[in-house]
């Protein structure tokens, strides 16, 4: 952890950052680990666990506090989690000089990325944390601009939200967050053994055994890799993607009574750890996908409530959701999200959608959270419904999703390998006629 600050002593203040002492204080989890100095406090590991952040110095200052390079900042604590290993997370105190009467505007960043955040008025203009004193009240209007290989998310606090400009009209001090996050190298989803292509993944519903198929396009050269058992069979495997710090494929669960969320970090076809994400007790909300929709390389999750028909969209940096934005309801809940992937071929995130009824398959073209084109594929009806699509991945390393069948009848598995929304060839895989066994990703 680095620790550091500015000053502005716009309106007559005097102070300098050296007359500032700043000190992060971690909890027992930490080891009670306490870093401290004067700015620029070095480089100093930091344990995960929960560090408050604090400062002593001169009077008449507003702080404001924001951490960049990872963590989970709330207020003033920053949560460093496990999966922030190796990161280097800089915390910066911003102090604004306060003349009686006057209120304070914070600019508190967070996020992997960079950028600068700009105010119409030109008071502020900072790539890291800033604050200005103003005659109440604030009236001003914030911009975000991204430095290369950064994406600018989302704005909170202060009223302002979404990823558009900011306009402020506060008669009290107001800290708003901008979240930057780095664009990061997409990995292929489902490639636990860096094949460069995906691997299938099994679970059985009655004995919680999970296992990987190394080599999903034959029907003749099946390895297994076994994962952990988890026999309580109301977990279920819900997604793929990259959660961590890495380049790996983790695994994503969700609970189907109690709505818990959790992650497993893997390396190779190992689960070496785990994370926890928030939980969603009503679990008529279903995670139905995952996929790249802030365009930033992070996994998002897509969900879709089994009772409403309301789809939304978790925006995330690795297990934590930096905003859920809303898609267009699908009130007809015969229509199931089947999986995801860039059909298109444009590095976008396509949803495609089966009809449990009819058979019938449609699309979502995706440009971010908005649906850009969508419409039905006739050529790819199957009528026979005991035919379900279980994944969508690129199972042949062409860099192109295919679709994965499976009857569950009589436990036929059948690939669709693609080129865009046309079939280019059928492979029939190893029949599995044990019903218990699903096929569980990727998704």
């Amino acid at each position: 952890m680095i620790l550091l600050n500015t000053v502005n002593n716009t309106g007559g203040g005097t102070a300098t950052t050296g007359q500032f002492m700043m000190t992060a204080t971690g909890d027992s989890a930490t080891g009670l680990t306490v870093i401290t100095g004067k700015t620029p406090v070095a480089a100093t590991s930091a344990p995960k666990g929960v560090y408050l952040l604090s400062q002593t110095g001169p009077a008449g200052y507003t702080a404001v506090y924001s951490c960049t390079g990872g963590g989970i900042l709330t207020g003033d604590n920053i949560t460093i989690l496990w999966s922030d290993a190796g990161n280097t997370i800089t915390c910066t105190i911003a102090n604004a000089w306060t003349p009686t009467g006057m209120v304070v505007l914070g600019i508190s960043k967070t996020g992997t990325g960079s950028g600068i955040v700009s105010s119409s008025d030109g008071n502020i203009s900072c790539g890291n944390t800033c604050a200005s004193a103003y005659t109440s009240p604030i009236a001003t209007t914030l911009t975000a601009t991204t430095s290369t290989g950064s994406l600018f998310i989302v704005w909170s606090g202060g009223g302002c939200s979404g990823s558009g400009t900011c306009i402020l009209n506060s008669s009290v001090g107001v800290i708003v967050t901008a979240n930057f996050q780095t664009i990061l190298t997409p990995i292929v989803k489902g490639d636990f053994l860096g094949i460069g292509k995906a691997t299938i993944i099994w679970r059985n519903y009655t004995t919680g055994q999970d296992t990987i198929w190394d080599n999903a396009t034959t029907d003749s050269s099946i390895e297994l890799t076994s994962l952990p058992i988890v026999t309580d069979t109301d977990w279920k495997l819900v997604g793929v993607g990259n959660f961590g710090s890495g380049t790996e494929t983790d695994i994503l669960w969700r609970h189907q009574v109690y709505g818990y969320n959790v992650v497993w970090y893997m390396a190779g076809g190992t689960a070496r750890s785990g994370g926890v994400l928030p939980t969603v007790t009503d679990t008529n909300w279903t995670i139905a996908g995952t996929g790249n929709f802030s365009g930033t390389g992070n996994t998002d999750i897509l969900w879709r409530n089994t009772s409403t028909g309301a789809n939304a969209i978790w925006h995330m940096s690795g297990i934590t959701p930096l905003s859920e934005i809303a898609l267009a309801p699908v009130a007809d809940t015969n229509w199931v999200i089947a999986g995801t992937g860039d059909f298109k071929g444009d590095n976008s995130t396509t949803i495609l959608w089966r009809n449990q009824q009819s058979g019938k398959i449609s699309y979502w073209y995706m440009n971010g959270t908005t649906v850009a084109e969508s419409g039905v594929l006739p050529a790819l009806t199957v009528a026979d419904t005991n035919w379900e699509i279980a994944s969508t991945a690129d199972f042949d390393g062409d860099g192109r999703p295919d679709i994965l069948w499976r009857n569950k009848a009589y436990g036929y598995d059948v690939l669709w390998l693609m080129n865009a929304r046309t079939i280019k060839s059928v492979q029939m895989l190893l029949t599995i006629p044990d019903s218990s066994w699903h096929i569980a990703g990727p998704r």
